[in-house]
């Protein structure tokens, strides 16, 4: 992209990237960094952070001179030996072909795309993601199926659902509605698009998704000659089954199962509140590593939810005491 001055491909690429880092490489591994012990694991996870990094700002560098210097300044400091002065001293990265590994990427990529899409699903079922959830199923072919297995606990921790259900066939979740998309067909067909009503509404449905799967037209026949609908003429509406919100993709569809038990609603219940106290942590400008005492005033409900978690509760906030009679008695103090 620099030899043909393509800035904008460079940019959306580089884009991608840090969300990459951000959003999956640097809250996946948030616990790797944030563990007391200083050991080999904790190193590895920092090495890589900051070889991305700095190999980063150095291609960036050309198109973004400033910012990046002064971050290239900022991680070069405190590491040992010779440190230029600046970034546009240092040599542009080269790439090291040994490191790539298809496999890796393909495998990580599969996990980003099931994780998406389960998202999604929530979103359509309007579940909000630290509401714990039962069930994920997916439906795939065996390689993708292979890598939701070989990362099981990665893609349910991310979801928060507690567990993972391979589905053999996608009429155990999901089944398909063909409709005429009226506001193309009717610019091009015109009065002949009742006729086209008429003919989908006899066809087979499954006929008719095949056509749709496999970009082929259907040829609609009639006394006026022949017409051919194109797949993106019609709408091909998912209606989702068995309690189930569903999203797909390319050769893949996941479900997550809707039903909140009075367990996992208590659970949610603990998470929203886990997030209230780290948000108050940070307006009290305590540190990561901070203990704290904390006081709740709740409802039944509430108290009823905190005591069956205590313990997970407790750890997330990095408690060292609960009150839950007398809050406003309660400040929050290092220990």
């Amino acid at each position: 992209n620099y030899n043909t001055y393509q800035v904008f491909h460079l940019m959306s690429q580089a884009s991608q990237l840090l969300d990459n880092l951000s959003n999956w490489y640097v809250r996946r591994n948030r616990r790797r960094f944030w563990k007391s012990e200083n050991d080999s694991d904790k190193s590895a996870a920092y090495f890589t952070l900051y070889t991305v990094l700095m190999n980063y700002v150095k291609v960036m560098a050309p198109v973004i001179p400033f910012v990046c210097d002064k971050i290239y300044t900022n991680l070069a400091l405190p590491m040992k030996g010779e440190v230029l002065d600046s970034i546009h001293l240092c040599d542009f990265p080269s790439v090291d072909t040994s490191c790539i590994d298809e496999s890796i990427i393909e495998e990580v990529d599969t996990i980003i795309q099931i994780v998406s899409l389960s998202r999604s699903a929530r979103n359509k079922a309007n579940i909000k993601i630290r509401q714990p959830l039962a069930e994920l199923a997916l439906f795939a072919d065996k390689n993708i199926q292979d890598i939701a297995l070989n990362n099981k606990n990665e893609i349910l921790e991310e979801l928060n659902i507690k567990s993972l259900k391979l589905v053999e066939n996608e009429n155990e979740l999901v089944q398909y509605s063909v409709k005429p998309n009226f506001s193309i067909l009717g610019q091009k067909y015109g009065k002949e698009v009742s006729r086209i009503t008429s003919y989908l509404s006899k066809v087979d449905n499954d006929k008719l998704i095949h056509y749709i799967r496999s970009d082929k037209p259907i040829k609609v026949e009639g006394d006026d000659g022949v017409l051919e609908i194109l797949p993106e003429e019609l709408i091909l509406e998912e209606i989702p089954i068995n309690g189930y919100g569903i999203s797909s993709g390319k050769n893949i569809i996941v479900g997550v199962y809707t039903e909140i038990s009075e367990e996992l609603k208590q659970e949610g219940m603990v998470r929203d509140l886990i997030r209230q106290v780290q948000n108050l942590r940070k307006d009290s400008g305590l540190k990561v590593e901070d203990r704290i005492e904390i006081g709740i005033l709740g409802s039944t409900e509430l108290n009823a939810a905190v005591q069956s978690h205590e313990s997970y509760f407790m750890n997330e906030v990095l408690g060292v005491k609960l009150d839950m009679t007398s809050a406003a008695s309660l400040i929050f103090n290092n220990s």
